[in-house]
């Protein structure tokens, strides 16, 4: 049998008794599990993540949770999926106690600014600023079943007296630490999650398909975005301009660096928000290759 790779964690409910509720405990613990499982089909598509409960220690109420990813094949042989289990296992937990963290700074609200530098986006909320992966903005904004059980998770600490805190610790380092008074913040309802259709602007790299040489008939160019195909309309003026003057020629390969607009609309049957729709609103630079194959234009 192939033993996979593990990580220990400790969930420690700070408390003066050496008791916890057993609802309490219970739904914390079931929804813990739902967030991380909602965390790992973000970002770490393969296998299941296992948890498994250890001895519970004395002292302020904690429990030892023993996470592996494993894939299943025979009975009670799980196999490791791949050497870099342990770093995707540390990868979700940091993952979700960012997002956590992000919760905690907006207590439900809408950001003041977002500013995204490349994979990181900068967010105010008041006086305060957090910078976080785009990923986990994303997240925070988009995923409907993870809000859901954070809120229902720190909605039952909260209703708990005898829980003043929560720390989550990796070994013996803490990676969260929560007082009594984030409990609300985190449970607050979600203003971001509350509209059917969001907008998104972001900077990215598009490789173009195929190219439209007459702008005014407002057809879609076709791109490929963060590894997909795409259909977007390109409304930038200038450039769009330049193409139609014959000022610019695109050949296989050739790419932009652009600030696209991401439309998306909430399912209510997939409980996420699905894309709609993607607008290139400006061309900051274009990228040649260097081939001389010229591109499929219209």
């Amino acid at each position: 049998m192939a033993v996979p790779p593990k990580e220990r964690y400790r969930f420690r409910y700070i408390s003066d008794e050496n008791y916890l509720d057993i609802d309490t405990l219970l739904t914390s613990q079931m929804e813990f599990k739902q967030m991380l499982e909602e965390v790992k089909k973000d970002i770490y598509r393969e296998g299941r993540l296992r948890i498994r409960a250890g001895p519970i220690t004395h002292g302020s109420f904690e429990l030892e949770l023993l996470l592996d990813l494993v894939t299943e094949g025979l009975p009670l042989a799980p196999l490791v999926l791949a050497p870099e289990s342990i770093a995707a296992i540390r990868r979700i937990l940091d993952f979700l106690c960012s997002y956590l963290g992000l919760k905690k700074l907006l207590k439900g609200k809408k950001p003041d600014k977002v500013e995204t530098k490349g994979n990181e986006v900068s967010i105010q909320s008041g006086s305060n600023v957090t910078v976080v992966e785009q990923n986990v903005y994303n997240t925070y904004i988009q995923n409907v079943n993870l809000d859901s059980a954070a809120r229902r998770n720190f909605a039952a600490l909260e209703q708990d007296p005898d829980v003043a805190g929560l720390e989550v610790l990796r070994e013996k380092e803490p990676i969260l630490t929560l007082e009594r008074s984030d409990f609300e913040a985190i449970s607050a309802p979600n203003e971001c999650l509350e509209e059917e259709v969001k907008e998104q602007v972001v900077d990215g790299d598009i490789v173009i398909t195929k190219a439209i040489l007459d702008p005014d008939r407002k057809w879609k160019w076709g791109f490929v975005y963060q590894g997909r195909r795409i259909n977007a309309e390109v409304t930038d003026g200038v450039f769009n301009q330049k193409v139609k003057n014959g000022l610019i020629e695109f050949a296989h390969g050739d790419a932009l660096k652009a600030r696209l607009k991401i439309v998306k609309k909430y399912d209510p049957a997939l409980r996420t928000f699905v894309e709609t729709e993607i607008v290139v609103l400006e061309v900051m630079k274009i990228m040649k290759s260097g081939q001389q194959t010229k591109l499929d234009t219209s």
